[in-house]
């Protein structure tokens, strides 16, 4: 479950993005800048506000050592990254979800 809700997440920070790409691109501005500007140049209120929630209210280190090196790096590889891992954790979910009984059968509920 938890690797299921992670590849979500960065299935959609990977098609968010790819938002901010086309953003840009339809205002003649270079899509492969850093995520951070991307964001920034789109809604910086937004920005602000995911800045304040992770660094107050859920984990600091999770803005510090993930979210603000990632939104420094070139929009395409961002995209490209958030986009395969999700897509990878979210098989890997559904093939760790896929339980059968010991006759074969598919169970209904995990005992997990």
């Amino acid at each position: 479950m938890i690797l299921g809700l992670l590849g979500l997440v960065l299935l959609l920070a990977g098609v968010a993005v790819a938002g901010l790409m086309a953003r840009a691109l339809a205002l003649g501005m270079a899509p492969q800048s850093p995520v951070g500007q991307l964001w920034y140049d789109a809604h910086r209120a937004s920005l602000n506000l995911v800045q304040v929630v992770l660094e107050r209210h859920l984990w600091p280190p999770l803005w510090q050592d993930v979210v603000f090196p990632a939104l420094r790096q070139p929009a395409p590889v961002v995209m490209g990254v958030a986009l395969a891992a999700g897509l990878v954790l979210l098989l890997l979910a559904r093939r760790r979800g896929r339980g059968t009984t010991g006759n074969g059968k598919r169970r209904l509920f995990s005992d997990r």
